[in-house]
């Protein structure tokens, strides 16, 4: 096939644009076409210092104004403001004809014949700085800009192959926290010694957005507005090439692809040729450079929310690169090997790895264009997953979460169906059990058919169990849709025919009707909405009772964990307010409210009874700071403010102390390692709890009290299984000492478990499982740390005495000491408790079947 430009040639342009970088480093005057380069528009050398983000928003503006033919798009705003902007650069011919290219390019991705006039034209997206303390990408990124559009103007044909996207920043928020606090500290004259405050930056660092999400986990999830408002304009382009550009250690040399193993089965050829192709050009120029790089080591293509990973699952080439340096480099900092390390040059790198991925891409395009169009086409006519569809049988316990994964995969542009007629599958496969059996169908359930353009993103997103070719990843193992929103799924060896989800949705669709004077009124809870009704009726001052023991009416039945809502507790606000408040808050949060007529049921509690108990809204407080997971920390702030709508106060541990809590009901400790804390602290924290808070640890923060006298936390059940364990590890220490230096990474995912997903049995009687069905709750294990089951507590989660997980890695060690361990549970202090959570039910914000238990134990946990 023709290669539009010659090896020889790409180098050539390479080796000119890297010596005009030189010259521009060195403050030089470097202009063409007259546009200003980064360090004329910005009055100082770049490199010299780290660029405020409105001061690259108007480097962005003045490109647009100076070069007519270029097109910027604003794509979004972040939580604090700040504007998303993406810069479009392609030869001025195809730039007049840009919205052409890309109806055509978008149709060619849907099925359509395409033409020949872009066969040979693909699309190139390079994405800056994700993690805000990276903040090379962004300067890296101004000059990119300025060499693209530099060669545009002189009509390179190297652009004639290419439209190229540059997103300068992608996390703004985080960008401007690390470059703002690092003008204020750093030294006037570059301080290169690791140890200076200028090397050490400030907890939580500027990795992650306002509300402390890393965004680069979350490409998938789009639980963030910036990943939502990315999702929306990647879909809107559908690049060929999708280059993401980041740091890491400041002593580790570049990293670029080809990626490390393991690759997601559904990886292509083509995508693997590609990444040894733009490996091979980049390393030529490191070569010549003579700096120092790596490849197929320490980042895989696995879990699918990554910039490169969620690229590769839309057809495209998606690679990670990465600088030594980030947020303890500085502008210049000493590395262990006793060199030195500036800016300039961590700057000069990402410009010359984004140059030959540019030219790499160009030189390859017309391959580019036919093999994304053989991706979709093979997803369309034989799709590459597991199963040729998934059902997910609708009921009203699991309807809205069903909602929820519609609502999600759309996002991902995956079409979904409702089934019309009953039909009888005689082989399905469920999750869960991990076993084949007939399935009876009905009108109204879920089907989602894997014959479809957006197929390889959804059978990734389903894969019960993702095969690994290396134990050794990077992150989590196993994500599945089904077990992260709880819900009974079945994977099917044939498409089902159904309608499409909203034409049904409308015709099927049954009004629910206005809220009318009652008795009172109750709300079955069984997922996200029903828990932001409660809370924020709450904060409305709604009074709200619940129900210990299962309620029959006539026509209604109110499992345990109903919210009920009683005309005559409610004595703040008046009749009409209060209907039109429920019926505003059911609207808004899609609950479903129903009416009681009276306060005695045919079955169960009277409404006056001891086990329907009134619900006090819980004044709640987050701890935060030096020693506490910023993930951890962010993922309880989102959760309140964006989505129960509840107020939170965030406190900081360096100056917040438990004798300062009486304002507060419930405390939550998110995973953390909590060194500043003594005796005197949990002492005071102890008698905060007893006398009637409720605190609430998470996974690694449980670690503060393990083995602690009056806690109830131990490690171990007694000592004979604490010297058993003992004894286990001092014979597998025995074999290790013959193990080769070749293996001294292998050795620790022996116990790796984390990032996998267990089956685990809830109390349905205890308030932390209201609202679940009587079926297992898959859990996301989050830590390697097990914890004894309670003794004078009440243990609501605990893992299997064989446990085995039902998706991703664990390693041959690590089952050994979870049997009959804790998962979640409950230890009673005086007038309050403390709820350990084990696996973290908040999981970067997307296991949704955890948050409701999460919920519980914040909202209705009040015995």
């Amino acid at each position: 096939m023709e290669q539009k430009i010659s090896g020889r040639l790409v180098r050539s342009l390479a080796l000119s644009l890297f010596i005009a970088f030189a010259v521009h480093s060195t403050g030089q005057s470097v202009t063409a076409g007259n546009v200003a380069n980064p360090s004329e528009f910005l009055g100082y050398a770049l490199g010299d210092r780290f660029t405020p983000h409105h001061r690259v928003m108007d480097y962005v503006t003045y490109l647009a104004e100076a070069v007519p033919f270029i097109e910027t798009m604003e794509y979004g705003r972040t939580t604090e403001g700040r504007p998303l902007q993406l810069l479009v650069v392609s030869h001025p011919d195809n730039m007049q004809r840009m919205d052409a290219f890309r109806s055509e390019h978008l149709d060619r991705v849907a099925g359509g014949p395409g033409t020949e006039e872009w066969d040979d034209v693909a699309v190139a997206w390079l994405s800056y700085n994700v993690h805000g303390n990276e903040a090379v990408c962004t300067e890296a990124a101004l000059e990119v800009m300025h060499r693209t559009i530099v060669a545009a103007q002189q009509g390179e044909d190297w652009l004639k192959q290419l439209f190229v996207i540059i997103d300068p920043c992608l996390n703004p928020d985080g960008h401007d926290r690390y470059t703002n606090w690092f003008a204020q500290y750093a030294s006037s004259t570059p301080n290169a010694d690791p140890v200076a405050f200028e090397h050490d930056e400030p907890w939580p660092g500027g990795r992650p957005n306002h509300y402390l999400f890393d965004l680069n986990r979350d490409w998938a999830w789009q639980k963030q507005i910036e990943s939502q408002a990315r999702s929306k304009v990647y879909h809107d382009w559908m690049p060929h090439v999708h280059c993401d550009y980041h740091e890491m250690g400041y002593n580790s040399p570049y990293y670029f692809a080809p990626a490390a193993e393991p690759y997601h089965e559904i990886i292509t050829d083509w995508q693997r040729e590609f990444q040894e192709e733009i490996g091979e050009a980049t390393s030529k120029n490191f070569d010549d450079r003579g700096e120092l790089y790596y490849t197929r080591e320490s980042f895989d293509l696995l879990y699918p929310s990554y910039g490169d990973t969620y690229p590769i699952y839309n057809g495209a080439i998606g690679m990670t690169y990465e600088q030594g340096g980030s947020g303890g480099a500085g502008v210049l900092v000493e590395q262990s090997s006793g060199d030195s390390l500036s800016l300039k040059q961590r700057i000069e790198n990402h410009v010359m790895s984004s140059l030959e991925a540019l030219f790499t891409s160009a030189r390859l395009s017309q391959q580019l264009v036919e093999q994304m169009a053989e991706f979709f086409e093979q997803n369309r006519t034989n799709p590459a997953g597991k199963f040729k569809a998934y059902c997910i049988p609708v009921n009203p316990s699991n309807q809205k979460r069903t909602e929820q994964v519609v609502e999600f995969l759309q996002k991902h542009h995956i079409k979904c169906e409702r089934i019309v007629n009953k039909e009888r599958i005689a082989q399905a496969w469920e999750y869960g059990t991990k076993t084949s059996r007939s399935l009876i169908t009905k009108a109204g359930d879920l089907v989602i058919n894997a014959h479809q353009t957006h197929s390889g993103m959804l059978n990734v997103l389903f894969d019960p169990d993702p095969a690994l070719s290396d134990s050794l990843t990077y992150d989590i193992t196993t994500w599945s849709v089904p077990y992260a929103y709880g819900l009974q799924t079945f994977g099917l060896d044939k498409p089902v025919l159904g309608q499409p989800w909203e034409v049904y949705s409308e015709s099927s669709a049954v009004a629910s009707g206005s809220i009318e004077p009652s008795f009172g009124w109750a709300i079955h809870r069984n997922g996200i909405a029903d828990s932001r009704f409660v809370a924020r009726a709450m904060a409305q001052g709604i009074r709200i009772r619940t129900n210990a023991e299962p309620i029959m009416f006539d026509d209604l039945k109110l499992e345990r964990g109903s919210a009920i809502i009683l005309a005559s507790d409610q004595h703040q606000h008046d009749l009409g307010s209060l209907i039109s408040t429920l019926q505003k808050l059911s609207d808004s949060c899609d609950a479903m409210v129903s009416s009681l007529s009276s306060g005695h049921p045919q079955l169960g509690p009277d409404m006056g009874s001891d086990d329907v108990w009134l619900l006090h809204p819980p004044r709640v407080a987050c701890l935060s700071g030096e020693g506490v997971s910023s993930l951890g920390a962010g993922e309880s702030w989102w959760h309140f403010e964006q989505e129960l709508k509840y107020p939170i106060t965030m406190l900081n541990t360096r100056n917040s102390n438990p004798s300062d809590w009486q304002d507060f009901d419930v405390l939550i400790i998110p995973s953390g390692w909590y060194g500043s804390t003594d005796d005197d602290w949990l002492a005071e924290l102890r008698n905060w709890i007893r006398r009637g808070g409720r605190a609430i640890a998470i996974s690694s923060a449980l670690n503060m009290f393990v083995d602690e006298e009056g806690w109830g936390l131990e490690r171990y059940d007694d000592g004979e299984q604490a010297q058993q364990v003992s004894n286990r590890r001092a014979l597998e220490s025995s074999k290790d000492r013959y193990q080769s230096f070749s293996q001294r990474n292998r050795s620790r995912a022996m116990r790796t478990g984390d990032g996998s997903i267990y089956a685990v049995i809830l109390d349905q009687s205890h308030p932390l499982a209201w609202g679940y069905p009587d079926a297992p709750y898959y859990t996301m294990r989050s830590t390697s740390s097990r914890y004894a089951a309670l003794e004078g507590g009440w243990n609501m989660g605990v893992y299997g005495f064989e446990p085995e997980a039902i998706s991703g890695f664990v390693g041959h060690r690590a089952n050994q000491e979870l049997s009959g361990s804790l998962t979640f549970g409950v230890k009673p202090m005086g007038q309050g408790s403390i709820t350990y959570l084990v696996d973290n039910p908040l999981f970067r914000g997307f296991w949704e079947n955890g948050k409701l238990l999460f919920d519980n134990a914040v909202f209705f946990n009040q015995y």
